[in-house]
């Protein structure tokens, strides 16, 4: 059999992390299994000057949060980390995780970053577990505290730090793909 004229639509994802101070593992080992479930990954920052991590990792990123547009991608996924703190001021990645919900797209956050998605409103009651020190931040938002890995209710998914890191990956790409 012969198919022509087939247009592969790949995932995509912006995976956006704090200029200094994102959370190393958490960085790595979700792009690593977004990229091997097939998602593009954009990775966004604050500026395109070298990010660094809370450990040893240094990341140039792709494009600023605030020349992102949410229409061009599936997913908005922002990396915990002590930087978190940062994104969490940026006006630019609070509209864009509210414009990515609005449009219905997955948003999922990791580690300490929950709080970003408290602060955008989108936590109001759903179901979201972040790194301990940010239960407080999230219940003030709204959300539901659930002490596991990883928690998805209705396109948002939330991971609760580096040892949840590769189930979170797998919870995105699963959305993605409809699952």
């Amino acid at each position: 059999m012969i198919i022509k004229n087939v247009e592969v639509i790949a995932m995509k994802a912006i995976v956006i992390i704090a200029q200094k101070g994102f959370q190393d593992t958490e960085y790595e080992k979700t792009t690593e299994v977004l990229k091997k479930g097939g998602v593009q990954v954009t990775v966004a920052s604050q500026t395109t000057d070298i990010a660094t991590g809370k450990v040893k990792a240094k990341v140039t990123p792709d494009i600023a949060v605030s020349k992102a547009s949410v229409k061009d991608y599936d997913a908005v996924v922002i990396i915990g980390g002590p930087g978190t703190d940062s994104l969490a001021a940026d006006a630019s990645v609070i509209s864009l995780v509210k414009d990515a919900r609005k449009m219905g797209k997955t948003v999922a956050a990791i580690c300490i970053a929950p709080i970003i998605l408290a602060k955008a409103g989108i936590l109001q009651g759903r179901k979201a577990t972040v790194f301990s020190t940010g239960r407080k931040e999230i219940e003030a938002g709204g959300a539901i505290y659930q002490l596991s890995d990883v928690v998805i209710d209705k396109g948002v998914i939330t991971g609760s730090g580096p040892e949840a890191s590769t189930k979170f990956g797998e919870a995105i790409v699963k959305a993605l793909k409809g699952g």
